[in-house]
């Protein structure tokens, strides 16, 4: 049985003080003991003073509301030195705990749900943290994001199709001249957006101020010469203590200039302080995501971390798009995207998916986004289109105007030669899988 002193009926709860975590584990002991010892390693460790008549846990204990058992003597999926060598119990639980205990700040509710008690607990092998719903009560304290997908929309004047952007290429490198020409190139051909890649950042041999400038530069002149909006996503990721610098820096753009930042080398509870700014759309990149979400039996899931980075304020997540270039599957990207739009008090964040596209892609990405509110990642699929980074930047509208026209992309393609060019070229020089539903 688990016991009494860790075990709650959801109905039971006020559940506006209660923040519920589902979790995924492999146990080496009874089920039920383990689930009570994890709620204990991460609340309520010692519940009371020595010598002294008391007991926290009914005001301040995490609580078991649900456990299923979904394999019994399994072999351990995740093996490693202290594995016992034994059969395991594979198991998920959702968890309430009191969110008073950690209030609405990210680094305490961090520790408490996702940190350290919960790796270390007595007969069970592996865990990985699947989900955390979190109460209207904790979300108010949050803005979230502050333009979001229709915000990103105004900005660019787009209202119906998905929206492009490209990593400039090559993505280090080049100077801030020689940076800005791509750009432009790229922008003059259809782009809606071009972006620095996250290894590229404020450097010596090209500072974030000086690119900053001759790519707005080239992005106005892209304006004027194909009367559509453009922006530049500009990688302010850095030191926290120069965080600051780098995002006035865009800030002076008034809007027309858009950031770049990775969240997790940076943290979220720093992302979120930035963020908090609202001066202009920010999109998060996911350098230092994959060592907490590739094995599916430790670490967290993806889904929750793009939860947390709606939840700190990203307009928009870059995420591994499907396939084997990002070792993505089409569910986990669902669920990703569906973290993007969950209904609750936060403005939907647009996601990204992005790594390996290329147009042929494009009609895949209509089915798994299941709506037209996302935004095309690409990088290759622009800069190395045979005729050229503008012909790159064609393709990619081209292909999205066939769908939209109710045509495939080879009917298409036979009037549209950048199309065609990109469909032959990429095919000939395939360098991995490309989806399949």
């Amino acid at each position: 049985m688990i016991d009494e002193n860790y075990q709650a009926k959801l109905e039971e709860l006020d559940l506006e003080k209660y923040t519920i975590t589902e979790y995924l584990f492999e146990s080496t002991i009874n089920p039920e003991k383990a689930v009570s010892d994890l709620c204990q390693e991460q609340a309520t460790a010692q519940h009371r003073r020595s010598f002294v008549k008391e007991d926290t846990r009914p005001k301040y204990g995490a609580k078991v509301v649900s456990l299923d058992v979904l394999e019994k003597d399994a072999d351990p999926k995740f093996v490693f030195e202290f594995t016992p060598k034994k059969k395991v119990s594979v198991c998920k639980a959702k968890i309430a705990q009191p969110w008073v205990n950690f209030g609405a700040k990210i680094p305490n509710m961090i520790s408490a749900l996702v940190g350290e008690g919960i790796f270390y607990v007595d007969g069970i092998n592996s865990i990985s943290v699947e989900n955390i719903e979190f109460p209207k009560s904790f979300l108010k304290h949050f803005k979230g994001p502050q333009f979001g997908v229709e915000g990103i929309r105004k900005k660019l004047q787009v209202k119906e199709r998905p929206l492009i952007c490209s990593v400039v290429k090559p993505n280090i490198g080049l100077t801030p001249e020689q940076f800005a020409e791509q750009a432009f190139k790229g922008l003059t051909g259809g782009l809606d957006m071009v972006k620095d890649d996250e290894m590229i950042a404020d450097t010596e041999y090209s500072p974030l101020k000086k690119r900053l400038e001759l790519v707005m530069e080239k992005l106005y002149k892209a304006q004027d010469k194909t009367g559509e909006k453009k922006a530049f996503l500009s990688n302010i990721t850095t030191e926290v203590s120069q965080l600051e610098e780098l995002y006035d820096a865009v800030a002076e753009y008034k809007g027309d200039a858009f950031a770049l930042l990775s969240t997790m080398p940076v943290g979220l509870s720093a992302c979120r302080w930035i963020l908090d700014k609202g001066k202009f759309p920010v999109v998060a990149h996911f350098p230092f995501i994959a060592p907490f979400t590739r094995h599916p039996y430790f670490g967290m899931s993806y889904k929750l971390i793009t939860k947390m980075q709606r939840m700190v304020g990203y307009d928009a997540i870059i995420m591994p798009a499907f396939g084997s270039r990002m070792f993505t599957s089409h569910n986990e990207l669902r669920k990703n995207i569906d973290s993007c739009f969950e209904e609750n008090s936060l403005k939907k964040t647009l996601p990204a998916p992005g790594g390996g596209i290329k147009p042929e892609f494009i009609p895949q990405m209509y089915k798994e986004c299941k709506t037209k509110d996302f935004l095309i990642i690409t990088g290759r699929g622009v800069y190395k289109h045979p005729m050229g980074p503008e012909a790159g930047a064609k393709s990619f509208r081209q292909a999205i105007d066939a769908i939209e026209k109710g045509k495939t992309l080879e009917e298409y393609a036979e009037t549209h030669k950048e199309l065609k060019k990109a469909l032959e070229w990429f095919k000939e020089h395939q360098t991995h899988t490309a989806p399949v539903p």
